[in-house]
């Protein structure tokens, strides 16, 4: 392998060349200029690798930026109009029993709210689910509450399938979608409705955390949210505008869903929520996300169930964005800092220095190295936890701890991301590909 010539020596030479008193004989200079050429060539490939992992600092930028304009004016936005409360039809279907299940649904039932109705679907009469509404009727005998047995559709994304047959049903103008697995504050109705308020806002979603992390995998997926998720729908709505949708909420109106064949449209293809979501904006409304959180509870305790969930999410990110699939290998700070210090030792020891006056700062010791790639999601997450209202906050988490599970992820998203281009997911009983023009059942667009 050739060695690299250092600039000093590149220069010595052109000078010589062009300010020499004889002329270099013909196979003399051809061997000195193949030389320079190579040198500068070699500096050229240096430069720009250098260039291409820095991606990620001016990344991180932007999250700092976009994270600080998402919960600017984030009071304001959150003040619930008590004027203006129109009747809801909250819409949850369901399959299984999710873990804590009462507790999640009760929240809907203790709604500060005049007017709501909740409908639930299942799929037959024997679902395990079926005693937990029966109990939730013989609880909240004031609540409007009814349960649908069975979609009546054949269809590959049964959940989808189950929200035609709600959507038919519901009494009201404006629906509440949510996940059987959300657990709400007593005033969410008002919150997520408000916005509806605004005749340009036809569609609102919201951020979700977990409810507890009682395992070491669970704080891992929390960790992952706010390092990795969380800036990236910042950056995405500062760059383009809100047009997905979580399926923790989904606030629209019928009139909205019908314009673009409502659910019988998608009923076919995964990601519903992001399709909901980008059907509103087509019609040139606006899709609002809230600096508000809901609280799910974690339906995973081993690392493979974490692994197959982050598979699941980057194989649909895969199908139904992606370029912003591609654009995940410029957003990881770590594996890029690690390969400058691999391919330039001698740079790699001024970031040493940088990285102790890193740890000296932040007071965290041999773990600061973990830190030159998620300092700055720190600050955004230490932003997010002081303003994100009715959420979990982190603020008592462990810094250190944090770090290496920061740290963890970015480590494992690599093959994931890898694994995501050949990912199959299965569910309502089928398995086949995920494919933007209708594969497989759906689920969420995040983790």
């Amino acid at each position: 392998m050739r060695a690299k010539a250092p600039p000093g020596e590149i220069a010595r030479f052109l000078l010589f060349f062009f300010l020499r008193d004889e002329p270099l004989s013909q196979n003399n200079g051809a061997l000195e200029f193949g030389r320079a050429r190579g040198a500068m060539s070699s500096q050229a490939a240096g430069y720009l690798f250098l260039i291409v992992a820095a991606t990620p600092f001016f990344y991180y930028l932007l999250v700092l930026f976009s994270t600080w304009r998402f919960f600017r004016h984030a009071e304001s936005r959150l003040s619930p109009n008590s004027g203006f409360t129109p009747p809801v039809s909250n819409l949850k279907p369901l399959r299984g029993l999710d873990p804590e299940a009462y507790e999640n649904l009760a929240s809907y039932c203790r709604q500060d709210y005049p007017e709501y109705e909740l409908i639930f679907c299942v799929g037959h009469e024997s679902d395990p689910s079926v005693p937990v509404l029966e109990k939730l009727r013989r609880d909240f005998p004031d609540r409007q509450i009814r349960i649908l047995f069975g979609s009546g559709r054949r269809a590959i994304n049964d959940k989808v399938a189950k929200l035609v047959r709600m959507v038919s049903e519901a009494r009201h103008e404006v629906l509440v979608i949510n996940d059987s697995d959300v657990r709400v504050e007593p005033n969410y109705l008002r919150t997520v409705v408000a916005p509806l308020r605004e005749p340009k806002v036809r569609g609102v979603t919201c951020l979700y955390v977990s409810t507890e992390d009682k395992t070491f995998t669970q704080h891992l997926q929390s960790v992952g949210m706010i390092c990795d998720f969380f800036p990236g729908i910042f950056v995405a709505r500062e760059l383009d505008g809100i047009k997905f949708a979580f399926g923790q909420t989904i606030v629209t109106t019928r009139s909205c869903l019908k314009a673009f064949g409502g659910y019988e449209a998608i009923e076919n293809r995964p990601a519903d929520d992001l399709l909901v979501g980008r059907s509103i904006a087509q019609q040139g409304y606006e899709v609002e996300l809230l600096p508000y959180a809901v609280k799910t509870v974690p339906d995973y305790d081993s690392f493979k169930g974490l692994f197959i969930k982050r598979l699941r999410w980057l194989t649909v990110m895969r199908h139904m964005r992606p370029w912003g699939h591609i654009g995940l290998t410029f957003t990881q700070g770590l594996p890029w800092c690690l390969a400058v210090l691999f391919a330039h030792p001698v740079d790699g020891i001024g970031a040493a220095g940088v990285l102790e006056k890193d740890a000296a700062d932040c007071r965290v010791g041999r773990h600061g190295v973990c830190h030159l790639a998620a300092d700055v999601w720190a600050a955004a997450d230490s932003l997010a936890q002081r303003r994100l209202p009715d959420s979990r906050r982190h603020a008592g988490a462990d810094r250190t701890k944090s770090s290496a599970e920061f740290a963890a992820i970015e480590f494992v998203l690599k093959p994931i991301s890898r694994k995501a281009g050949y990912g199959r997911e299965s569910g309502s009983g089928r398995r086949g590909d995920l494919r933007g023009d209708g594969g497989h059942p759906a689920g969420r667009t995040g983790p």
